[in-house]
């Protein structure tokens, strides 16, 4: 078998009929009162069951979440679903967020069995990576325990604001997380690609010298975060617009595998395909390096990007929060004279197309989240704190 060719049983075609789903669910319930029906009423119930158990039987496994159920269209959906990228994907997505702890202070990932828990308990990465994935489809009498052991390592470093990752295709861990409180947040889809299928022609675009600092500075995060990082363990890639730096993207390599995370642009030269350029670039210089695979998680905005530069569909990662009543934050600054509540903090506007560095939309306790009224922040000047 030649290198990077897939063989036929790695690849699983699910497809999803929602209108049948929804004419299902109705049968259920007419089928359940034409029962109730037949015994009060005899014969009339008996031929409105007749006419019940005509349509169709059966409901397919549907993933409702949240808001984030409504994704699906109103016809029919398919999805193509390659078994071996989402593995090696994974993979590496626990293994960049393994190397990101090398560089913040105190930060840590433990691989439990049946979850990655990612501890960032120190600012400014606590805002950001802070995040756990969740293994698909444990049984049942295994997953309480999982979840547990994931709520016991981020109470241990104290951390009390964090997302479990779990994949659309596994009901059964969602619905354990929301009987146990917790919340949708957030969401982004996981995609993969073959390296062999690539355009072979590489794009064209003004790259400026690879720079950390300028990397940090594109995706909107601080001078100092993960100040301790080794950047030759990433490929950074800049692209120059008259001569500055306005773009990047950084990639991640483990065992055949390109992570591409970070990919970002400064507003004033987006819509210009400088991240397009940079993450085709990007795909050319894994296969150069030997890679097989590349993969990523892509945001809403940009998943239609990654899919016409070839990238598969391997479901949305749901990102769920733990029960906690963070629709205010109260601030209660050293030297303040009023009980100042504020509003739930909005998304920094940080431009990544990618979900490895960006500022949640979450509300975090005092001293985790700046205050948004003046007031309230006059108070509390002298913290370190990041939106």
């Amino acid at each position: 078998m030649r290198l990077g060719s897939r063989p036929a049983d790695a690849v699983d075609r699910v497809s999803v009929d929602v209108d049948a789903a929804r004419a299902a669910a109705r049968s259920k319930r007419a089928d359940s009162a034409t029962r109730r029906t037949g015994r009060r009423f005899g014969r009339t119930g008996v031929a409105r069951q007749r006419k019940a158990r005509s349509l169709p039987r059966g409901r397919p496994a549907l993933s409702r979440a949240g808001d984030f159920g409504d994704y699906l269209s109103k016809s029919r959906v398919t999805v193509q679903f390659d078994a071996r990228l989402y593995v090696r994907g994974t993979a590496t997505l626990i293994a960049s967020w393994e190397e990101y702890a090398k560089g913040a202070v105190d930060a840590s990932l433990q691989r439990l069995p049946g979850v990655a828990v990612a501890v960032f308990p120190n600012e400014p990465e606590r805002s950001v990576y802070n995040n756990a994935l969740l293994e698909r489809r444990l049984p049942g009498r295994e997953r309480k325990g999982v979840v547990e052991a994931m709520e016991a390592v981020y109470a241990n470093a104290g951390v009390e604001r964090f997302a479990a990752w779990v994949h659309e295709s596994d009901p059964g861990m969602q619905r354990d997380l929301e009987r146990r409180g917790y919340t949708l947040d957030a969401s982004t889809r996981a995609m993969g690609i073959w390296l062999d299928d690539i355009d072979p022609r590489p794009p064209q675009v003004d790259l400026a010298p690879p720079n950390w600092s300028d990397h940090l500075r594109i995706a909107g995060v601080p001078s100092d975060f993960l100040a301790a990082a080794d950047p030759t363990a990433y490929h950074v890639l800049l692209a120059r617009l008259d001569g500055v730096a306005v773009a990047t993207t950084m990639a991640f390599d483990l065992d055949g595998d390109c992570g591409i995370y970070n990919v970002g642009t400064l507003e004033r030269a987006r819509r210009r395909g400088l991240a397009s350029a940079l993450t085709a670039i990007q795909l050319h210089d894994a296969r150069a390096r030997g890679c097989e695979t590349a993969s990523l998680q892509a945001t809403p905005m940009a998943e239609r990007l990654y899919a016409t530069a070839g990238f598969r569909d391997l479901g949305r990662f749901l990102e769920y929060v733990p029960p906690l009543d963070r629709n205010t934050l109260r601030h209660e600054a050293p030297g303040c004279d009023t009980d100042a509540t504020c509003p739930r903090p909005s998304p920094s506007g940080a431009s990544s197309r990618s979900s490895s560095m960006r500022y949640r939309a979450r509300p975090r306790l005092p001293g985790d989240a700046r205050p948004r009224c003046r007031r309230a922040r006059r108070c509390a000047r002298g913290r370190s704190s990041i939106l």
